[in-house]
């Protein structure tokens, strides 16, 4: 895309077989300073502010050179390369200039991940404590049974008479 190009690459691509001057061959001493991009017009491309006046030339059409010159990847151009859907090239240009949200979003996700790693945390350490209080009380329950079965047998009374006779 021309938009994207140093403008030496600009002029190369308009004008191939020709270097273009920086003067206005037709306004002595003014130097060009737009780039005309009307596709009904077949004269140079090129045109300095006095050309811009004398021809009656469209601001829709025209480029600042500077404005190509400074351009970068973010640069959208208003005129170029559909000077008529205005819609399209404003879209366009607010996506260019779109302020970077990348590390708002980044710290919402951080945010969150984090909240669910605490979350899950905590919810691990409920059940883990469950468990832990249903094996005591399973162990309980166990030692329950055995004293059960030690009073039911008269195990100590046993032992008194076994050991005492």
């Amino acid at each position: 895309m021309v938009s994207l190009l140093p403008s030496s690459q600009v002029e190369t691509l308009l004008f191939p077989n020709q270097s273009v001057p920086r003067l206005c061959d037709i306004h002595e001493n003014q130097q060009y300073t737009l780039l005309c991009t009307d596709p009904s017009r077949t004269d140079c491309a090129f045109k300095c502010d006095y050309c811009v006046v004398d021809q009656a030339l469209q601001g829709k059409y025209l480029i600042p050179i500077s404005q190509i010159q400074n351009s970068n990847s973010k640069t959208v151009f208003w005129h170029w390369p559909l000077p008529e859907d205005r819609e399209l090239i404003r879209k366009i240009r607010a996506l260019s200039v779109r302020p970077k949200t990348d590390a708002k979003y980044k710290d919402l996700i951080d945010k969150y991940f984090k909240e669910l790693r605490i979350e899950i945390l905590t919810k691990i350490d409920s059940v883990q404590e469950q468990m832990r209080k249903q094996s005591e009380q399973l162990w309980d329950f166990d030692n329950r049974i055995i004293e059960q079965y030690n009073v039911f047998c008269a195990k100590e009374t046993l032992k008194k008479i076994v050991f005492d006779s």
